[in-house]
Protein backbone atom coordinates (compact mmCIF):
# COMPACT_ATOMS: atom_id res chain seq x y z
CA UNK A 1 0.00 0.00 0.00
CA UNK A 2 1.53 3.36 -0.73
CA UNK A 3 2.03 6.12 1.62
CA UNK A 4 -0.99 8.46 -0.21
CA UNK A 5 -3.27 4.92 -0.22
CA UNK A 6 -2.25 4.71 4.07
CA UNK A 7 -3.31 8.28 4.77
CA UNK A 8 -6.30 7.61 2.50
CA UNK A 9 -7.81 4.74 4.47
CA UNK A 10 -7.11 6.56 8.11
CA UNK A 11 -9.21 9.39 6.71
CA UNK A 12 -11.88 6.53 5.55
CA UNK A 13 -11.98 5.20 8.92
CA UNK A 14 -12.26 8.79 10.93
CA UNK A 15 -15.10 10.01 8.47
CA UNK A 16 -17.31 6.84 8.96
CA UNK A 17 -16.63 7.13 12.48
CA UNK A 18 -17.85 11.25 11.95
CA UNK A 19 -21.09 9.73 9.27
CA UNK A 20 -21.85 7.18 12.18
CA UNK A 21 -21.61 9.24 15.19
CA UNK A 22 -23.84 11.82 13.50
CA UNK A 23 -26.37 8.39 12.27
CA UNK A 24 -26.41 7.19 16.17
CA UNK A 25 -27.38 11.05 16.95
CA UNK A 26 -30.36 11.09 14.58
CA UNK A 27 -31.44 7.66 15.50
CA UNK A 28 -31.71 8.71 19.33
CA UNK A 29 -34.79 10.20 18.52
CA UNK A 30 -36.95 6.74 18.79
CA UNK A 31 -38.13 6.10 22.20
CA UNK A 32 -36.10 3.66 24.00
CA UNK A 33 -37.60 0.56 24.94
CA UNK A 34 -37.47 -0.47 28.92
CA UNK A 35 -35.00 -2.41 29.97
CA UNK A 36 -34.39 -5.57 31.53
CA UNK A 37 -32.57 -5.47 35.24
CA UNK A 38 -33.12 -6.68 38.85
CA UNK A 39 -33.78 -3.41 41.09
CA UNK A 40 -33.59 -4.09 44.68
CA UNK A 41 -35.03 -1.27 46.94
CA UNK A 42 -33.80 -0.55 50.11
CA UNK A 43 -36.58 -1.51 52.41
CA UNK A 44 -35.07 -5.16 51.01
CA UNK A 45 -37.51 -5.82 48.49
CA UNK A 46 -36.34 -6.84 45.21
CA UNK A 47 -37.75 -7.23 41.63
CA UNK A 48 -35.63 -10.02 39.59
CA UNK A 49 -38.05 -9.69 36.72
CA UNK A 50 -38.38 -6.02 36.40
CA UNK A 51 -37.87 -3.61 33.53
CA UNK A 52 -36.20 -0.13 33.50
CA UNK A 53 -38.78 2.45 31.93
CA UNK A 54 -36.49 5.34 33.19
CA UNK A 55 -33.45 5.99 35.09
CA UNK A 56 -32.04 9.59 35.84
CA UNK A 57 -30.82 11.88 38.80
CA UNK A 58 -33.97 12.19 39.78
CA UNK A 59 -34.57 8.30 40.22
CA UNK A 60 -36.49 5.46 38.41
CA UNK A 61 -39.55 4.07 37.44
CA UNK A 62 -40.14 0.08 36.56
CA UNK A 63 -42.20 -2.51 35.59
CA UNK A 64 -42.91 -5.57 36.34
CA UNK A 65 -43.14 -9.18 33.92
CA UNK A 66 -44.41 -7.18 31.10
CA UNK A 67 -42.47 -4.00 29.53
CA UNK A 68 -46.04 -3.11 28.21
CA UNK A 69 -47.43 -2.99 31.72
CA UNK A 70 -48.48 0.19 32.35
CA UNK A 71 -48.39 -0.03 36.24
CA UNK A 72 -45.34 2.00 36.87
CA UNK A 73 -43.17 1.77 40.34
CA UNK A 74 -40.84 4.70 41.32
CA UNK A 75 -38.29 5.41 43.36
CA UNK A 76 -36.40 8.48 44.00
CA UNK A 77 -32.33 8.40 44.03
CA UNK A 78 -30.83 6.64 46.60
CA UNK A 79 -34.10 4.26 47.55
CA UNK A 80 -32.88 1.93 45.70
CA UNK A 81 -30.01 -0.11 43.76
CA UNK A 82 -30.18 -1.39 39.43
CA UNK A 83 -28.31 -4.57 37.90
CA UNK A 84 -28.79 -4.20 34.24
CA UNK A 85 -29.29 -7.82 32.53
CA UNK A 86 -26.30 -8.37 30.00
CA UNK A 87 -26.15 -6.47 27.19
CA UNK A 88 -26.56 -8.73 23.69
CA UNK A 89 -25.62 -6.31 21.77
CA UNK A 90 -23.07 -7.34 19.92
CA UNK A 91 -21.52 -3.76 18.47
CA UNK A 92 -21.37 -2.85 22.46
CA UNK A 93 -19.50 -5.85 23.49
CA UNK A 94 -16.78 -5.67 20.89
CA UNK A 95 -16.29 -2.01 22.14
CA UNK A 96 -15.93 -3.13 25.88
CA UNK A 97 -13.43 -5.87 24.72
CA UNK A 98 -11.34 -3.55 22.25
CA UNK A 99 -11.03 -0.82 24.75
CA UNK A 100 -8.30 -2.56 26.48
CA UNK A 101 -6.06 -3.52 23.18
CA UNK A 102 -7.47 -1.47 20.38
CA UNK A 103 -9.19 1.76 21.36
CA UNK A 104 -10.00 3.12 17.88
CA UNK A 105 -11.69 0.08 17.52
CA UNK A 106 -13.36 0.20 20.13
CA UNK A 107 -14.09 3.96 19.12
CA UNK A 108 -15.82 1.92 16.07
CA UNK A 109 -17.70 -0.22 17.72
CA UNK A 110 -19.55 1.94 20.38
CA UNK A 111 -20.05 4.58 17.46
CA UNK A 112 -21.84 1.84 15.91
CA UNK A 113 -23.56 0.60 19.13
CA UNK A 114 -25.02 3.86 19.59
CA UNK A 115 -27.08 3.15 16.18
CA UNK A 116 -27.94 0.19 17.00
CA UNK A 117 -28.71 -0.35 20.73
CA UNK A 118 -32.36 0.17 21.86
CA UNK A 119 -31.88 0.62 25.90
CA UNK A 120 -30.90 3.82 27.59
CA UNK A 121 -27.87 2.33 29.96
CA UNK A 122 -26.40 0.74 26.60
CA UNK A 123 -26.32 4.04 24.90
CA UNK A 124 -25.56 6.05 27.95
CA UNK A 125 -22.27 3.05 28.19
CA UNK A 126 -21.60 3.59 24.81
CA UNK A 127 -20.82 7.39 24.60
CA UNK A 128 -18.75 7.30 27.84
CA UNK A 129 -16.79 4.31 26.06
CA UNK A 130 -15.70 6.39 23.26
CA UNK A 131 -14.80 8.77 25.69
CA UNK A 132 -12.39 6.48 27.51
CA UNK A 133 -10.84 5.10 24.09
CA UNK A 134 -10.74 8.43 22.75
CA UNK A 135 -7.94 9.57 25.57
CA UNK A 136 -6.14 6.56 25.30
CA UNK A 137 -6.02 6.78 21.05
CA UNK A 138 -5.70 10.89 21.53
CA UNK A 139 -8.69 11.08 19.36
CA UNK A 140 -9.67 13.66 21.90
CA UNK A 141 -12.27 15.64 19.69
CA UNK A 142 -14.21 12.09 19.25
CA UNK A 143 -14.43 11.72 22.85
CA UNK A 144 -15.62 15.44 23.91
CA UNK A 145 -17.69 14.78 20.92
CA UNK A 146 -19.65 11.11 22.63
CA UNK A 147 -19.46 13.66 25.84
CA UNK A 148 -21.50 16.33 24.26
CA UNK A 149 -23.87 13.40 22.73
CA UNK A 150 -24.48 12.26 26.32
CA UNK A 151 -25.16 15.53 27.62
CA UNK A 152 -27.79 16.43 24.77
CA UNK A 153 -29.70 13.15 24.93
CA UNK A 154 -29.60 12.48 29.08
CA UNK A 155 -29.40 15.93 30.17
CA UNK A 156 -30.06 13.98 33.93
CA UNK A 157 -27.84 10.95 33.45
CA UNK A 158 -26.62 8.99 36.47
CA UNK A 159 -22.68 8.63 34.10
CA UNK A 160 -22.99 12.47 33.87
CA UNK A 161 -20.15 13.63 36.51
CA UNK A 162 -17.89 10.75 35.30
CA UNK A 163 -18.30 11.98 31.61
CA UNK A 164 -17.85 15.47 32.80
CA UNK A 165 -14.89 14.61 35.12
CA UNK A 166 -13.58 13.04 31.38
CA UNK A 167 -14.38 16.17 29.26
CA UNK A 168 -12.20 17.71 31.56
CA UNK A 169 -9.40 15.53 30.97
CA UNK A 170 -10.39 15.20 27.29
CA UNK A 171 -9.72 19.40 27.08
CA UNK A 172 -6.42 19.53 29.15
CA UNK A 173 -5.05 16.86 26.73
CA UNK A 174 -5.81 19.05 23.94
CA UNK A 175 -4.44 21.79 25.33
CA UNK A 176 -7.61 24.04 26.34
CA UNK A 177 -6.43 24.52 30.20
CA UNK A 178 -9.00 27.16 30.59
CA UNK A 179 -11.64 25.18 29.17
CA UNK A 180 -10.87 22.53 31.62
CA UNK A 181 -11.13 24.79 34.47
CA UNK A 182 -14.68 25.70 33.52
CA UNK A 183 -15.66 22.16 33.57
CA UNK A 184 -14.46 21.07 36.34
CA UNK A 185 -15.37 24.64 38.40
CA UNK A 186 -18.90 23.52 36.88
CA UNK A 187 -19.21 19.89 38.13
CA UNK A 188 -17.85 21.10 41.50
CA UNK A 189 -20.89 23.39 41.72
CA UNK A 190 -23.20 20.55 40.72
CA UNK A 191 -22.57 18.91 44.27
CA UNK A 192 -26.00 20.35 45.30
CA UNK A 193 -27.94 18.71 42.56
CA UNK A 194 -25.80 15.68 41.08
CA UNK A 195 -24.60 15.16 44.66
CA UNK A 196 -20.89 15.20 47.01
CA UNK A 197 -19.29 12.62 44.78
CA UNK A 198 -20.06 14.80 41.57
CA UNK A 199 -18.74 17.66 43.40
CA UNK A 200 -15.76 15.49 44.71
CA UNK A 201 -14.65 14.52 41.00
CA UNK A 202 -14.66 18.75 40.00
CA UNK A 203 -12.43 19.30 43.25
CA UNK A 204 -9.89 16.60 42.33
CA UNK A 205 -9.62 17.86 38.32
CA UNK A 206 -9.61 21.47 39.95
CA UNK A 207 -6.39 20.78 41.96
CA UNK A 208 -5.06 18.10 39.13
CA UNK A 209 -5.08 21.43 36.71
CA UNK A 210 -3.29 23.45 39.56
CA UNK A 211 -0.66 20.54 40.35
CA UNK A 212 0.08 20.53 36.57
CA UNK A 213 1.15 24.06 36.81
CA UNK A 214 2.99 23.25 40.12
CA UNK A 215 1.00 25.35 42.21
CA UNK A 216 0.74 22.61 44.96
CA UNK A 217 -0.38 25.10 47.66
CA UNK A 218 -3.51 25.84 46.39
CA UNK A 219 -4.33 22.54 44.91
CA UNK A 220 -3.69 21.37 48.61
CA UNK A 221 -5.86 24.23 49.77
CA UNK A 222 -8.54 23.54 47.40
CA UNK A 223 -8.68 19.83 48.38
CA UNK A 224 -8.47 20.31 51.93
CA UNK A 225 -11.93 22.53 52.29
CA UNK A 226 -13.31 19.34 51.28
CA UNK A 227 -11.44 16.18 52.96
CA UNK A 228 -12.62 15.18 55.24
CA UNK A 229 -15.72 17.33 56.42
CA UNK A 230 -17.47 17.85 53.56
CA UNK A 231 -17.44 14.21 51.98
CA UNK A 232 -19.02 10.90 53.35
CA UNK A 233 -16.41 7.92 53.60
CA UNK A 234 -19.12 5.70 54.43
CA UNK A 235 -21.33 6.91 51.58
CA UNK A 236 -18.77 7.97 48.65
CA UNK A 237 -15.98 6.24 49.48
CA UNK A 238 -14.13 6.37 46.78
CA UNK A 239 -14.21 9.87 45.94
CA UNK A 240 -13.14 10.08 49.78
CA UNK A 241 -9.97 7.92 49.11
CA UNK A 242 -8.75 9.75 45.96
CA UNK A 243 -9.49 13.36 47.54
CA UNK A 244 -7.49 12.24 50.77
CA UNK A 245 -4.93 10.58 48.98
CA UNK A 246 -4.24 13.46 46.32
CA UNK A 247 -4.31 15.79 49.13
CA UNK A 248 -1.82 13.85 50.46
CA UNK A 249 0.75 14.09 47.92
CA UNK A 250 -0.30 18.02 47.49
CA UNK A 251 0.68 18.51 51.10
CA UNK A 252 3.90 16.61 50.51
CA UNK A 253 5.00 18.76 47.38
CA UNK A 254 4.26 21.72 49.78
CA UNK A 255 6.05 20.85 52.77
CA UNK A 256 3.81 19.67 54.81
CA UNK A 257 4.61 15.81 56.13
CA UNK A 258 3.12 16.20 59.08
CA UNK A 259 -0.52 16.62 57.59
CA UNK A 260 0.16 14.09 54.78
CA UNK A 261 0.82 11.44 57.49
CA UNK A 262 -2.59 12.43 58.87
CA UNK A 263 -4.34 12.25 55.30
CA UNK A 264 -2.70 8.50 54.41
CA UNK A 265 -4.09 7.85 57.94
CA UNK A 266 -7.51 9.44 57.26
CA UNK A 267 -7.60 6.88 54.23
CA UNK A 268 -5.90 3.77 55.54
CA UNK A 269 -8.81 3.23 58.17
CA UNK A 270 -11.54 4.47 55.98
CA UNK A 271 -13.94 1.87 54.17
CA UNK A 272 -12.78 2.55 50.50
CA UNK A 273 -11.32 -0.11 48.46
CA UNK A 274 -8.60 -2.45 49.42
CA UNK A 275 -6.47 -0.50 46.05
CA UNK A 276 -6.94 2.56 47.96
CA UNK A 277 -6.10 1.05 51.40
CA UNK A 278 -2.67 -0.05 50.25
CA UNK A 279 -2.04 2.90 48.73
CA UNK A 280 -2.59 4.94 51.76
CA UNK A 281 -0.93 2.56 54.23
CA UNK A 282 2.67 2.90 51.47
CA UNK A 283 2.22 6.51 51.69
CA UNK A 284 2.45 6.61 55.42
CA UNK A 285 4.87 3.91 55.14
CA UNK A 286 7.35 6.20 53.05
CA UNK A 287 6.95 9.24 55.35
CA UNK A 288 7.50 7.13 58.27
CA UNK A 289 11.14 5.17 57.01
CA UNK A 290 12.29 8.00 55.99
CA UNK A 291 12.73 8.93 60.23
CA UNK A 292 15.81 7.77 61.31
CA UNK A 293 14.07 6.54 64.74
CA UNK A 294 13.60 3.08 65.63
CA UNK A 295 10.26 3.09 66.69
CA UNK A 296 9.26 4.93 63.45
CA UNK A 297 10.98 2.29 61.12
CA UNK A 298 8.84 -0.27 63.23
CA UNK A 299 5.84 1.22 62.07
CA UNK A 300 6.92 1.90 58.73
CA UNK A 301 7.58 -1.79 58.10
CA UNK A 302 3.92 -2.71 59.98
CA UNK A 303 2.38 -0.42 57.34
CA UNK A 304 4.66 -1.75 54.22
CA UNK A 305 3.30 -5.12 55.39
CA UNK A 306 -0.18 -3.91 55.55
CA UNK A 307 -0.04 -2.82 52.15
CA UNK A 308 1.28 -5.96 50.82
CA UNK A 309 -1.28 -7.91 52.20
CA UNK A 310 -4.40 -6.77 51.90
CA UNK A 311 -7.29 -8.96 50.31
CA UNK A 312 -8.69 -8.07 46.94
CA UNK A 313 -6.27 -5.63 45.60
CA UNK A 314 -6.05 -5.35 41.74
CA UNK A 315 -2.81 -3.37 41.69
CA UNK A 316 0.04 -5.25 41.44
CA UNK A 317 2.79 -2.10 41.49
CA UNK A 318 1.75 -1.12 44.72
CA UNK A 319 1.89 -4.62 46.07
CA UNK A 320 5.83 -4.88 44.68
CA UNK A 321 6.19 -1.34 46.14
CA UNK A 322 5.45 -2.31 49.34
CA UNK A 323 7.40 -5.49 49.47
CA UNK A 324 10.46 -4.03 48.11
CA UNK A 325 10.15 -1.32 50.90
CA UNK A 326 9.72 -3.75 53.85
CA UNK A 327 12.62 -5.75 52.42
CA UNK A 328 14.80 -2.39 52.98
CA UNK A 329 13.06 -1.44 56.26
CA UNK A 330 14.05 -5.47 57.92
CA UNK A 331 17.76 -5.26 56.12
CA UNK A 332 18.15 -1.61 57.31
CA UNK A 333 16.77 -3.10 61.00
CA UNK A 334 18.72 -5.87 61.13
CA UNK A 335 22.00 -4.26 60.29
CA UNK A 336 21.62 -1.03 63.30
CA UNK A 337 23.47 -3.65 65.59
CA UNK A 338 23.07 -0.47 68.08
CA UNK A 339 19.35 -0.88 67.83
CA UNK A 340 18.88 -4.38 69.87
CA UNK A 341 16.04 -3.23 70.62
CA UNK A 342 14.63 -2.67 67.68
CA UNK A 343 16.10 -6.00 66.17
CA UNK A 344 14.60 -8.09 68.84
CA UNK A 345 11.14 -6.08 67.90
CA UNK A 346 11.21 -6.92 64.62
CA UNK A 347 12.16 -10.49 65.17
CA UNK A 348 9.36 -11.31 67.71
CA UNK A 349 6.29 -9.36 66.97
CA UNK A 350 7.12 -9.55 63.17
CA UNK A 351 8.08 -13.02 63.25
CA UNK A 352 4.83 -14.07 60.84
CA UNK A 353 5.66 -11.47 58.31
CA UNK A 354 9.63 -11.85 58.37
CA UNK A 355 9.30 -15.03 56.19
CA UNK A 356 7.54 -13.22 53.42
CA UNK A 357 10.12 -10.57 53.04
Amino acid sequence: MSGFDSISSSSAVSFARCALLMLAMVSLSAASEPAPATITTTEGKSFEKAFVVSESMDGIAWVIDDPRSTAKFEKKAGQYSVEYKQSRNTSLLKGDNASGKDPEGAIVSYTQALAECKYDWEREHAYVGIARAAEVSKKYDDGIQAIQGLEKEFPKSLRLPEATYLKGRLLVLKGDKDGALKVMQGLRGHDKDWGVGAGALGVLGIGELLSADTKFKEAATELAGWFPAKINPATNPDEFARIGLALAQYELKSGGEANAIVDFRTVAFSPCSPDQQARAHLGWARLLADQAVPASQLSAFDHAAIAASLKGQNDPSTRTEAVRLATGLVAKIKEQGANDNAKNALQIEYKTYLSRF
